[in-house]
Parts: C-alpha cells; structure tokens; sequence
C-alpha cells in the first residue's frame, strides 16, 4: 500500500499514513466541523479528545495533564500543543486512528566490534543518530513510499518500505543493511523492538490491521484488541475518551451518531443478500435467519417501531458480517426488500431496504445538531476564580546536555515554558510564511533568544522576552505577527468581518518606539503578494491619522492612552484580535498602568462573547524583569514561556539572594571563609577573583581553615582546566568543593551553568563581566510562576565584596541595590552621589554637550546617558546673546515641534528697549572668497571644534561644529564620517571627513548667526518623551500655512532663559506686516495652537528644574518681566482676527482694493452680526459721561468715524505724530488719518465680542509690480 511516512523516530517506531484514506479523513473532518464539544478543564494522560488547529477540529490522545496540552493527532501522526482540548463524542471514537504506528521487520542496529581477528558487524540493540539520519534522507528522496506489512507486534505494523524515485526502486531494510546501516537479526530483533519501538502512550491506540488474515505477535501474550473490520474484537472499545465499552442497551444511542459516511457504510440488507450462499445448515446462518423472522413478524403486527433497537439491529449486522462473502446476490436483496415493505412503511424500514441503515439515525442527528448549535469559547487572556487556582508546572528548556565546545560557543539562554522548546537554528529553519522569509533574506545572524521565540510565535504560544537593548526582541515576535498576517485567510476565517479591529495590536510606550516597530513592520511586508492594512495610532489623533481606520486595519502599532481614545470613540474595536504585544512591558505597566488594565480588561469581556475558537496571544517584551510583569505573567489564564537572553535579569527572575558587603580589602578574606564554612560541601560553589596571585593569597588561608576547594589558574593547559572543571560536576552532596577561578578564566574556559553559590571575590573592570558571572547558575534558578515550589529547591546566592578599590564599579552596584530594594548607610549614598558628581565633571572637562532631553524636560531619567546633565557657568554662560527681553527673528530650520534653529533680526529689553545686534549679511560672501584663495584639509577631527565644510552641491563654504564622529578608519583609527552643525544654517548632518578645512582665524571669533531655541514648557503629550514625525510635519504646516518665511513675515518671542548658545521661549508668534498700513498682523499663535490641536501638552516642572540647575552652578538669572508688556497689554485684551475656513468656495464682500495684488475682504455670512454690532455701539456712545479715550499710543483700540459710512468704527493706532494718528479700520481695510480729539473710547467688551472682520487678500504674484498707478 502506498503510504506517507508523517513521523520516524527509528526504524522500530514510525508512524504512516495510508494514502487510500485521505478521502475517509476529509469526511470525518467535515462531520467534526459542524460539532459542538465541551471543554476538558482537566484531562487524563492517554484521554482521546478533540483539539482545534488551522480552523479544523482534529482527534489526539493527550500526552500531557497541564496547559498547554501536549497531544498526538491521530489521524495525522504528528505531535501538537494545544491550549484546549475538548471532549469526543463516542461517534467519532469509535473510528480507528487513520495514521498506524510501524516498524521495519528483523533489522536492529549495527555495531562494529574490533577483535583479534579484525573487524566484525555485531547487531546492537540501539540505534546510533547516524543510521536515523541516513534513513531519514533516504525517506527524503523518495517520490512515493510503499509499506508492505508482514505481521503484527501489539499495535505495530511490522514489514517493509519501498523507496520508489524517478529512476529506481529500492527496499529500504535491504540497502540500510548493505551500507552497513543495519544488520538483520531475527533473533535479537525482539529485544530491540520493546526497547526501541516502546510507546506506552499509545498503548490503547489502536489501530486496523493492513490485512484481515494477517497473523499477530504478542510479545507480552495481550489479546490484541481491534476496531475495524477483520479484527478480533472484545467487549472494551479502547477508543472512546471516557470509559471503553458500549453496553447493547447504549448501542442504539450510539448508532444514531455513527462515525461512517454514506459511501462508507453498509447496509444490513445488502449484508443479507450477500448471505444467501451458504449452507442452511450453518448452524449461525440459522440463528440469524431466526433473529430476522422474528423481527419482521413484529413489524407485520405493526408493533411499536423500536421494539427491536439500532442494538439489536447493529449486532445483528456484525454476525452477518462475519458470515458474508463477498459476492453479491441481486436476486435476494430484491427478495428482502419486498419482505420488509410488504406490512411496513415505516422510515426505519424504508431506509434500510435501500441500502441505508443509518438513514432514519443520521436525519435525528442534524435535527438535533441544527437546534443546539453551540459555537466553541476560546480561552480568556486572564484568569478567572475558577482557573486561578489550577497548578503550573514550569520545565526548563536548557540544553545541558551540549557538549562543552557547543556550549562554549552558543550563549546561554534561560527558558522556561509548560513545554520543552526546540530551538531554531536558522532564519530558513523559522515556519513562517515565505514572504517573510524573503524579506529576512538580509538578516544573517540569528540572536540566541530568537531561536526559542521564533517556533513559540508561531505555536501562538504566550511568550516574554527578556533582553537587553538591541538582543533581537523585536525581530523574536514580528516576523511570526506578520506571517500571521499574510495567512489571515485561512487562519482567521471565522472571526467577525462587519467591523474595524486589529487582527494584531502592538502596545508601545512612546512615539519613538512605536515608530520604529511600525516602520519594522512595512519593511518586512514591504514586498508581500497581498495588501496589509497597518496602522499607527499616536498624538496626535485628527481627521488624518483616522483615515487609517476608515475600511479595516489588520495590525496596529499604538500607545495605550491613544489606543483608548480610539476604543472609548469607538472608531476600532478589538472584536477581531488575536495577538497582543506590549513593547517595553517594564515601562508601559509602570507608565501607563492603569490604562493597560482597562485594555486587558476590554481583551478579557471581549472574549467572554466571542463565538470562534480563537483565543489571544499575549507576547510581553521588556528590558527588565519586574515584578509588575511577574503578576500580569502569573496572571494570565495560559502560563506564557519566559525567555531571557540577559544573565542579571535571569538572576532576578529565579529569585537569586544577591548580598553586597563592602567592606576593607584585609577584610575580604575572613568574610569568604565565613560564608564557606558550613556551605561549600552541600551546595556548589564558585568564587572568581580577578588575578592569579589573588588566588594564591586566598589558597593559603583555606587550607588553614580546612577547606577542600579547586583551584584553576591562568598558567593551566586546557586539559587541566576541562579535568578539574570535569571533576567539580562530578562531586555529589555532602562532599561538594568550591572552584576558585579568575575572571579570564571564567569568561573563556568555564562553562559551568549548574553552581548554586557564586562568590565575586573581586568586581571585575566592566559591568558586563560582572553580569556574565551570573551564567553559572542559570541551570537552578526555579520560575516565580510555579503554584508552588519545590521542596528540594536551594535558592541560588550571589555575594559581592565591595572594597575601597571598587570606585568604578560603586555606582552600579548602587543602582542595583535600590533596585533590589536594599537600604544603604547614608555615609555610602553620599559618596555614591559624590561618584556621580565626578563622572558629570569629567564630561564638562571632555567639552561633552548638555543632554537634549534635559533642555527638554529639565531632567534625563536614563542611566546610562552620555550627554552632560550638570551646567557650568564658565562653559555655559553666553555673553554674546541676550538673556531676557523680546527678540524678532525668522525661523532657519525646525528639528522637532518645540525645537527650532532662529536668526535673531533685532533684540528689544525687559523696558521695550531696541539693543545693538551686530549682523553679518555678508559672512558667507566673505568665507568663500576667503577660501577659495587657500584652504588648509584637517587630518585629525576634534569633536566641539569648528571647521569649514565645502558643499559641492552648491559650491560653497560653511562654518560648523563637530558634534560626533560616526565612523572611524581601521587602521589608523582617524575620524572617516563626522555629524556637524553648520553655524549660520542650522542644519544638521554627516558628512565625510574629507570636505573638512581649517576655519580661518577670522572667521573664529564671529558668533553663530544661526542658534537654538526652544519652546519652554511644552511637551509632548501621553507622558511621551519624544516627538512623533507627524507632530513635527503639523507644525511645519502651521508655519507654512502663515507665510513664516516670506519677506514680509518675522517671528516675536519673549526670552525666559539663556544656557550656552540655546535661548528658551514663551511663545512664539507670527507676525505679518501690512504694505501699505505698515499693520502688524499675527498670522500664528503656536503655543496656542499646539495645545489647542493636541499635538503638545504644558509641564511648567520642567523650567524651573533648569532654574535650580543654574543657581546649583551659581549662574544668575536676570529678571524676565517686560514692563512695557504690563503697560500695554494690561490696558487692553489680545484682539481676534476673522478668518477663511477650509471651505472650496466662500461668498465675500470685496471691503476695500489697496491695488490688484492686496485688497480686504468681509465675510458674508457674518453680514447681519456685523450690522447689529455696528448699531450696538452706536447707541453706546450717545449714553451720558462716556468715558474718555485717554492715553493715544501704538497699536492701541479706539473708535474713529469713518469717513464714508458716517459711523463710528474700530480702529488700530498704527502711527503717532503730535496730535495728529493714523488709523486703520480693523472691520474695513481703509487707513485714515485723523486728529488725536476725533478718537472714542472703545470698551474691552467691544475688543473680544466679535472678531476683526476685515480680512487681508494678498495674491502674492511675483510677475506683478508692487507699483501701481
């Protein structure tokens, strides 16, 4: 028979698959399709159920008693973990597995014994991984696969494989056997099989036999127990999930429910027919003949239909079975359908008169299957109280039984699941979909992490994956979400399509980080064969970033506060999802606790009400082990698989007692005999010192102690070093020694994994020696996830002396102990902020830069940043610009929302005061006539030195500043790229080194014409410590959008502090300048429009942190408050001017034409308002004592009459001459010039109440003269 080889672990035990019953698995599946099935909660190891995979339900015996369930899909021969399983109904166990358990005939392994006599083939009981592997390649190749059966041991098929190819074809025992592969051996085969082809498992699985006639071997003397036809059969049905047998008094129940098709069954009366050959003296023939008389006289005297039951009938049908032969006999089954139909009509009768017994069962069946239709629940994300309760039990995946080399190579990698995993080795050995595989093609080093996560992903398994930065974590989950993706057909076929959900949701912290996993994303789908909707939900939310959600979205990268918004708006839902992932899990359940709860919690209620069986993956990458992600881990409803790459973080998570005593150096020594007294015997230990003669020291002290350790020196061979390590595995409780090593050796030769105490005798120079230390016990660290620990468990001990030599290492250590949440004396953490201190000092020495994100937000909460975060008032103290005041200036170049590069055009003092501001118009003119006359290349680039850099675009010199070196020669080690800031620019980029020239001396002492600035106070928004490219483009529009770089147009802002070549301001404003009334009109309030749009948030904290680190640094602040400022704006409110909406066509009045290219413009439909206004004011003024307008200044509100209306109007004072003003009337466009007694008082009411309604119309056409007559 042809068959398809679906697992091979041996040559005694191998499962295949009859390619005859591809047909017979398709229908039972589509039966199961239309199922209802109860969940098991705890299942029994051996149990046939049912389990859910691709969307098709499949029968497999449960290999394992926790979630995720380990089983065997019978009818596929393949193993699989499921998160669920469900109980079988007996009509679908009662058909024998489809896929047999096999074994080749008289073959066993092959050994070569060396004798005097030479060389001689002995047959061994094992097989060695070489005669599995040259089997398995020879399965490989073939192109059809026959299986002849011989005989039968238990419930294996034992017999002979056929290899056919396009050339030739070849038995597989005999050529294994003639390359010295096997040998056949009759007599030791029997041993071997019950060692090698052992199943106990599979014990009760049983399965058809290949022929009826076949003999059957038992080893054991068991009586074979089978399900299909020709098999012995006996009272237990070992297929059916809860107890084997069914009683005659159940078989009628149970016939309804059969397992057999149309096509597939046989009917009793072609049964009877098919008996009519044989003798009438067969004394069974007789007793059936009997049975049936007695059944049809019943039926004659029409008694109650079921006076004989679908038992007696079926039992009826298996005796006749065994009697019939295969010929049939027309002539009696018409005999016997005339019979039946003479007294009866009845659909039981009919039905099985034309050859469909089960006709009246099966149509009962859909009946009842159509009114109780249950759809399956998958599992909830969460625990619930009856699930919280059910024991975990965590099994660790490490590989120790690599080989020393192996594990010398490879790192270690601590991962513990419900499950054993089995690594990927290779991007190509990853199941993903083929397009992702495509774009992985440049991605060639695979992170150790990413082996176990990869085949975790795509078993939609629950994973956290704890790494440090750059280890691989996005890449670990993305490929197997995008693969989903791509299958999102066929995998996803049931879920809801009548709404807006991700499919995928991917929960970042920050703008920065969901940016880049959102760009990761469409890179890796950049080149699929179907279109993937992805989107990216972060501040701000407007009516472009909805656009994403307007047909469907199938991965969506968000924040969780904007995830909400969207949710509570109910533009997405998450009726669709089945993959959650939360990026930087530490952060965001810190961060934005509460709002990830409200998310789990709308997961969990969403799936309470789904009707599919699909359930939510949940992957959680992070940093750091916290103990907020041990309660969401321990939380969740299915125990995810921890993986984590980062030895400290390992030790965190294994609950590893880390003590650090400091101590004096002299000291050192009493404390480690101490600590060894009493534990280097029961537990095994290592201590590491830096150097050999440290080793040496501490030697002599033990031996007086009387304690028996291990030395390994630098000075050893490498078998020296693999015998003791050798011999320190090998020790045994009680007698354990202690393995002293230095910290070279350690890192290079030792790979010891299975320590319980390590000792630092001395820190090493780096943290990340210091972190690789804790690789020696990775082995018995025991997860925190388990219901309960093992009585056995030892926790694992860290200790570290920390002596005054330790300076370096001291913060570290400190910051590791406030995590751990130890208390030190207040003399150590003074000097550990004096350390801090120091390391600042360095950097203000280094000439290193003061931290964006502390200009920012006055404070830098990373670690491990590099910039400086303390100010000097020598270094950072300007005295060539203005510390307070206002100052007009145009914008040169805009880096982020609040951050922008300005040149100053003139400064004014707190008293409104106009200041000298030295310009230089002809800077750039100057340089490059200076230097195309000589320049001089640099060799060796400083980072804070300025130099000339050539543009060849545009051919010209600029001055910049090195801010880094971003690549360096091998060899010589000189600077190759550099990122420089041009001075008078403000533009930022890398450039090779090679366009570097010396900036001549005079060019040195000019001040950059172009500095930064920042917008003090604002923020972005979701406690976000980045700007989104889509916030920075708003605020490139907004300007845009108010003609911020025409020539006409400048910019105000009022100063709030100076620091190095950086000004902070409160507000920047657009200003434009009328041609002809010289009016000064503001076309864009930014920090109103920030805030009013979303896109930025006001955090007043963060100034005043700038302010103490000025007085901390004894920089004066000078006072900020404009006294103008009180005068003016004081007297009189902010005026509004009316604007354009974004409509295609508005209806206006043309107010009045000042030439063809500039005239103003009135809004129609604000027409009638405008008059009421009017007519308002008009009766104000004619009241009694109406005040008087006062003092006449500029830019001052006041009422004029207008000349040709006759009414009194609103007006600006734009110029003041003596007694005589001239005015522009703000609701008509005209000037006037009138004397100071014509103008009224116009009230602040009359200011804010209705907007200025002129509206100025400039086309701005560059072929027009701005001269007209």
């Amino acid at each position: 028979m042809e068959v398809i080889v679906t697992t091979f672990l041996n040559p005694h035990k191998f499962w295949v698959f009859e390619v005859n019953n591809l047909n017979q698995r398709n229908r039972l599946e589509r039966r199961l399709a239309h199922g209802d099935f109860p969940r098991i909660s705890a299942p029994s190891l051996g149990q046939l159920a049912l389990v859910y995979k691709e969307t098709k339900w499949h029968r497999a015996l449960v290999l394992s008693e926790t979630a995720p369930f380990s089983c065997w899909l019978v009818d596929y021969g393949v193993d699989h973990t499921a998160d669920s399983v469900y109980e079988i109904l007996p009509e679908f166990a009662c058909t024998p597995p489809l896929t047999k358990k096999a074994s080749l005939n008289d073959v066993v392994g092959l050994h070569r014994d060396c004798t005097p006599t030479g060389v001689q083939n002995v047959g061994e009981i094992t097989f060695s991984p070489g005669s599995k592997k040259r089997t398995n390649d020879y399965l490989g190749t073939a192109e059809k696969v026959l299986f002849t059966c011989v005989k039968e041991i238990g419930n294996t098929h034992v017999g002979e494989i056929t290899i056919i190819t396009s050339k030739i074809s070849l038995e597989l025992s005999e050529i294994l056997i003639k390359e010295q592969v096997l040998i056949r051996d009759p007599i030791m085969f029997s041993k071997a099989f019950k060692m090698n082809g052992d199943a106990k498992e599979f014990a009760l699985l049983k399965t058809s036999p290949c022929n009826p006639k076949m003999s059957h071997d038992h080893f054991d003397n068991e009586p074979f127990l089978g399900v299909g036809r020709g098999c012995s059969r006996t009272s237990q049905h070992t297929l059916s999930p809860n107890r084997s047998v069914l009683s005659s008094s159940e078989i009628d129940d149970n016939v309804k429910d059969s397992p057999y098709s149309d096509s597939d069954l046989i009917s009793s009366s072609s049964q009877l027919s098919n008996n009519t050959h044989l003798s009438d003296n067969n004394p069974k023939r007789l007793t059936i003949k009997k049975k049936l008389e007695e059944f049809l006289a019943n039926k004659s005297a029409e008694v109650e239909t079921n006076s004989l039951g679908n038992g007696e009938v079926s039992g009826l049908n298996n005796e006749l079975e065994e009697t019939t032969s295969s010929q049939e006999n027309h002539e009696s089954r018409e005999l016997m359908r005339k019979h039946l139909l003479n007294n009866c009509s009845c659909e039981q009768c009919l039905g099985w008169s034309e050859g469909n017994f089960y006709y009246n069962a099966r149509k009962k069946i859909n009946e009842v299957k159509m009114k109780n239709h249950r759809p399956v629940k998958p599992e909830l994300l969460l625990k619930t109280e009856e699930t919280s309760g059910v024991p975990v039990k965590i099994k660790s995946s490490y590989s120790s039984h690599c080989g020393k080399i192996e594990r010398s190579v490879k790192p270690t990698v601590l991962v513990h699941s419900t499950t054993v995993l089995t690594p990927a080795t290779s991007i190509t050995a990853a199941p993903f979909h083929k397009d992702i595989h495509k774009a992985l093609r440049s991605y060639e080093h695979v992170y150790s992490i990413q082996g176990y996560v990869w085949p975790a992903v795509m078993r939609h398994l629950n994973i956290c994956i704890i790494g440090k930065r750059n280890s691989g974590k996005t890449l670990a989950y993305l490929p197997g979400i995008c693969s989903f993706e791509l299958e999102r057909q066929e995998r996803y076929s049931d879920l809801p399509k009548r709404t807006v959900s991700p499919i995928s949701l991917l929960l970042c912290p920050g703008i920065e980080v969901a940016e880049k996993v959102y760009h990761l994303v469409l890179k890796l789908l950049k080149d699929a064969s179907q279109k993937s909707y992805v989107a990216l939900a972060v501040p701000p939310v407007d009516k472009y970033s909805l656009n994403q959600f307007e047909k469907r979205v199938d991965i969506l990268v968000a924040t969780p506060v904007t995830l909400l918004s969207l949710l509570s708006s109910r533009i997405i839902t998450l009726k669709r999802l089945c993959h959650l992932v939360i990026e930087k899990a530490n952060v965001v359940l810190e961060r934005f606790k509460k709002e990830t709860e409200e998310v789990l919690n709308v997961v969990q209620s969403m799936l309470s009400h789904r009707n599919c069986n699909y359930t939510v993956q949940m992957i959680l990458t992070s940093e750091k082990w916290t103990y907020s992600i041990e309660n969401l881990s321990k939380s969740l409803h299915i125990t995810p698989i921890v993986c984590i790459s980062s030895y400290l973080e390992a030790a965190m998570y294994g609950r590893v007692d880390i003590n650090v005593q400091f101590l004096e150096g002299k000291a050192k020594i009493g404390a480690l005999i101490k600590i060894l007294k009493g534990k280097s015997d029961i537990c095994r230990s290592i201590v590491i010192c830096n150097t050999d003669d440290e080793i040496k020291e501490v030697k002599q002290y033990l031996l007086i102690a009387g304690i028996n350790c291990l030395y390994i020196t630098e000075d050893m061979e490498m078998v020296e070093i693999n015998n003791i390590e050798s011999a320190w595995q090998k020790t045994i409780g009680g007698k354990h020694l202690a393995l002293f090593c230095t910290e070279n050796v350690f890192s290079c030769n030792i790979t010891i994994t299975s320590a319980v105490m390590l000792i630092n005798y001395s820190l090493p120079d780096t943290w990340s020696e210091f972190i690789n230390r804790f690789r020696c016990m990775i082995e018995n660290y025991t997860s925190p996830l388990v219901s309960e620990a093992n009585v056995n468990w030892t926790r694992c001990t860290a200790y570290s002396f920390m002596d005054e030599t330790c300076v370096r290492q001291f913060p570290k250590v400190v910051q590791l102990m406030k995590r751990l949440g130890g208390k030190l004396p207040q003399e150590f953490l003074n000097y550990y902020e004096k350390t801090l201190e120091d390391v600042e000092a360095k950097k203000l020495a280094l000439g290193i830069s003061v931290c964006t994100k502390l200009k920012l937000f006055g404070k830098c909460e990373l670690s491990s940043c590099e910039m400086r975060h303390i100010l000097s008032k020598k270094v950072d103290y300007c005295s060539n610009l203005p510390k307070n005041g206002t100052i007009k200036f145009r914008v040169a170049q805009i880096y982020s929302v609040n951050s922008f590069g300005i040149k100053i055009l003139e400064v004014k003092d707190v008293d409104g005061n106009l200041c000298q501001w030295q310009l230089y118009d002809n800077l750039q003119e100057e340089l490059n006539d200076t230097l195309a006359k000589k320049k001089q290349c640099v060799f060796d680039v400083d980072v804070g030195a300025w130099y000339a850099y050539h543009a060849l675009k545009d051919n010209v010199y600029l001055r910049c500043s090195v801010l880094k070196i971003t690549h360096f020669e091998q060899i010589t080690k000189r600077a190759m790229t550099v990122s420089i800031h041009c001075l008078d620019t403000g533009a930022k980029f890398d450039v090779s080194s090679t366009f570097l020239y010396k900036l001549p001396p005079q060019f040195n002492n000019i001040p950059p014409q172009v500095i930064d600035v920042y917008l003090a106070n604002v923020v972005p928004t979701d406690s976000d410590d980045t700007w989104s490219h889509y916030c920075k483009s708003k605020v490139e529009s907004l300007l845009t959008d108010a003609n911020y770089d025409e020539d006409d147009a400048f910019l105000m802002g009022r100063i709030l502090l100076q620091l190095t070549n950086n000004l902070w301001l409160e507000n920047m404003i657009v200003y434009q300048t009328l041609e002809t009334s010289d009016l000064e009109v503001i076309k864009l309030n930014l920090r109103k429009v920030l805030l009013q749009q979303g896109i930025a948030n006001v955090n007043e904290n963060s100034l005043h942190l700038l302010y103490n680190l000025c007085k901390k640094s004894d920089i004066v602040l000078p006072s900020y408050a404009l006294n103008v400022e009180q005068k003016t704006i004081n007297r009189q409110p902010q005026p509004q001017w009316a604007h354009l909406d974004d409509s295609d066509c508005i209806q206006v009045f043309i107010s009045y034409v000042e030439s063809p290219s500039l005239f103003y413009l009135r809004i129609v439909r604000f027409y009638d308002v405008f008059e009421d206004f009017q007519e308002e004011i008009q009766k104000n003024l004619q009241k009694p004592f109406y005040p008087e307008v006062g003092e006449i200044f500029t830019n001052k509100c006041c009422l004029v009459k207008d000349a040709i209306g006759g009414d009194f109007a609103r007006c600006i004072v734009t110029e003041v001459k003596d007694e005589v003003v001239k005015v522009f009337l703000v609701d008509y466009g005209n000037c006037e010039t009138v004397m100071k007694s014509e103008l009224k008082h116009l009230p602040d009411k009359y200011i804010t109440k209705l907007p200025f309604q002129v509206k100025v119309f400039d086309t701005g056409s560059s072929n027009l003269s701005r001269h007209y007559s």
